[in-house]
């Protein structure tokens, strides 16, 4: 049980409101998060690419959710509260896709954005977004959330939630935020995301 209470601690460094994505040009993923990163992400997780995402709108639920892979902490794949999100108001514009993520804010602050970006071809999908946010503590940050899946007729497999601390201020108790650039991935222990009804 101490290690289920320190793991989810460490999500807790999203503990304040997000300042919500701004409406602006699409960015690549690669200019949203630094492509060193997300080749180090690659390494244990698809990340899409392409302009024909599949429809992903609805609400979902990873449970049970579990961590399934830190870049800075051993001993993963620690169980989690089940984690459910909303995705709407899909919209193309140009070659351009965007969706609006809204999570329950149960594991994590960061998981709100009105204008996520979406990329994918066939069944396959990748969203992503960065924030900005503060911590309870007073550490100011800046963070993003990747999202990447399989589209099935009951919700999504090969589902991964990724989080990316990009930035952070310096502080003398900053004890629960993750280092600067690691990442942590979440999965659903039995591979299918449900989407609910």
């Amino acid at each position: 049980m101490i290690r289920k209470i320190n793991i989810f601690s460490l999500f807790i460094i999203f503990t304040s409101l997000l300042i919500a994505c701004k409406k602006e040009e699409f960015k690549k993923i690669n200019e949203v998060i630094p492509q060193k990163i997300v080749n180090e992400i690659t390494e244990h997780i698809p990340i899409y690419e392409g302009t024909t995402p599949p429809k992903i709108e609805g609400k979902y639920i990873f449970a049970p959710c579990r961590v399934f892979y830190s870049s800075f902490a051993a001993n993963v794949n620690d169980s989690l509260p089940d984690y459910s999100f909303t995705l709407s108001n899909q919209e193309k514009k140009t070659d351009n896709n965007f969706i609006k993520f809204i999570g329950d804010n149960q594991l994590l602050r960061i998981d709100s954005c009105e204008n996520a970006y979406l990329v994918g071809t066939d069944k396959n999908f990748t969203l992503y977004y960065a924030a900005k946010g503060q911590h309870y503590s007073g550490i100011n940050y800046k963070a993003a959330l990747i999202l990447s899946g399989t589209t099935t007729e009951n919700g999504l497999t090969n589902c991964f939630l990724t989080i990316v601390l990009l930035s952070k201020t310096a502080n003398a108790s900053d004890t629960l935020i993750m280092p600067v650039n690691s990442f942590r991935i979440i999965n659903d222990k039995d591979n299918i995301v449900e989407k609910q009804i």
